[in-house]
């Protein structure tokens, strides 16, 4: 005679909202529908007009190579200058934290160190840029590494976020978003 064992039942724990909240997927849908192809265009033409500066042959072929990864990198650079940026406002204690935070997030130009906090984020995501456009987004092209050094440094210039210098104030005066 065999006894059977009853397998216990497994739990099943579903993290619903804590890694990825719903908010997101409402919230950012119309930023990435601009912000997507702002990029994308501003990218190529930066990599577009630097080939071409550069006299670059076969353009098209190597842009067409790039211009993915291009993208791609440049937001990845972006979001982590920004994660940067907000550890920085946040690891700073008590009142200097309140004022610098503040500084950063809603008039940058506001104080001098706001203005050299937002100045070092945004440098940090153009050396960010330049490093990952020069190691990866260039390494299936025919380009020599004279002209990939030359196209990451113009995309660092060009396309670094700059915007993280536009205060909320300004934004809510154009959008009312809070």
């Amino acid at each position: 005679m065999k006894i059977m064992r009853q397998q216990p039942k497994k739990k099943n724990y579903k993290l619903y909202n804590i890694i990825f909240p719903i908010w997101f997927l409402i919230a950012l849908p119309p930023v990435w529908i601009f912000t997507i192809p702002a990029n994308f265009i501003i990218d190529s033409i930066v990599i577009l007009l630097g080939m071409k500066k550069l006299k670059i042959q076969e353009i098209k072929k190597n842009y067409k190579k790039s211009i993915i990864k291009v993208v791609f990198l440049g937001f990845l650079s972006d979001i982590l200058s920004g994660i940067a940026l907000f550890a920085v406002a946040m690891i700073l204690p008590g009142n200097l934290q309140n004022n610098l935070f503040d500084g950063v997030f809603y008039e940058p130009t506001k104080s001098i160190y706001s203005f050299a906090v937002v100045a070092i984020t945004i440098l940090f995501a153009a050396v960010l840029i330049y490093l990952f456009n020069k190691k990866f987004s260039f390494n299936k092209t025919d380009l020599t590494k004279d002209e990939i050094h030359k196209l990451s440094l113009y995309l660092s210039i060009f396309t670094a976020p700059y915007f993280f210098m536009v205060s909320l104030n300004f934004i809510d005066s154009i959008f009312n978003i809070y």
